[in-house]
């Protein structure tokens, strides 16, 4: 996805967090709900007719197509039985996670974010009439790393790129800053969106457990990519969330020959 593409999502997040209300406003995670709706209904209009999906995974693949967000399966499973629960009828969901969508969800998310493209293209003009001012040439990805360097060093671990910065990219969020204007509120925007985009990603180093796993048979396939796509994403995602914290897995010598029976029964066929 292009860069001014997810800063306008970046932005479009910090929107919907500031204009949702009363238990929406409680979990950070109904801030994706309103993108959620949106990526089925345009699933739906490309579907032509009834939309009729396998499993999450599909969801999954055109959330970050459209929106550059790599959503959790877990996540999409939550806002799904929250989608469910507001549903009337015309959409039907499966205990397999298979769903049918036959009309579209009300949804202003593809306006709200065509107004966020709009606001990211103000902010690289503004800045750009900054730069001519100081005679400097203008590179409009120096003040978007200048804006997500804090949030890239704490949620995703990457050194700092601003060390060696020119003064002029600090200068212009100064002036910013103490204006108060649009073009604050944009960066503001796209600052707060970036963190809330972290938190899908959010990586724990610390290790907080010894306890110890065991792996069953599914649990292996699906880790190795043989099982369902959704099956491999969920195994894959717990994998990758207990290592970090300090979990061991262990596997049984009588899971080991039932693995080897499968594989060599799935190699002759």
């Amino acid at each position: 996805m292009e860069q001014k593409e997810l800063l306008a999502t970046y932005s479009l997040l910090a929107y919907i967090r500031e204009n949702s209300g009363g238990k929406d406003n409680k979990s950070i995670l109904k801030v994706f709900l309103p993108i959620l709706k949106e990526t089925l209904n345009r699933m739906l209009c490309r579907a032509k007719k009834d939309l009729k999906g396998k499993d999450y995974t599909e969801i999954q693949q055109m959330v970050e197509k459209e929106f550059g967000l790599k959503i959790p399966i877990p996540v999409i499973n939550t806002l799904m039985l929250e989608i469910k629960s507001q549903a009337e009828n015309g959409f039907v969901l499966n205990n397999d996670h298979s769903f049918i969508l036959q009309k579209q969800f009300y949804s202003s998310v593809g306006h709200d974010y065509i107004q966020q493209r709009r606001r990211i293209g103000n902010l690289e003009h503004n800045y750009s009439l900054f730069c001519e001012g100081l005679g400097v040439t203008p590179d409009f990805k120096e003040l978007v790393q200048f804006i997500q360097d804090q949030k890239n060093r704490i949620f995703e671990h990457k050194k700092s790129s601003i060390n060696n910065q020119e003064y002029h990219v600090s200068k212009y969020v100064y002036s910013k800053l103490k204006k108060r204007d649009q073009y604050f509120d944009i960066i503001c925007d796209i600052y707060l969106g970036g963190v809330i985009a972290s938190y899908l990603q959010f990586q724990i180093k610390e290790r907080i457990s010894s306890a110890e796993l065991l792996v069953d048979t599914n649990f292996y396939i699906s880790l190795i990519n043989l099982n369902t796509e959704e099956a491999y994403e969920s195994c894959k995602q717990l994998y990758e969330l207990t290592i970090p914290l300090g979990y061991r897995y262990t596997i049984l010598e009588s899971t080991i020959e039932q693995i080897k029976i499968l594989l060599s029964d799935r190699a002759k066929k």
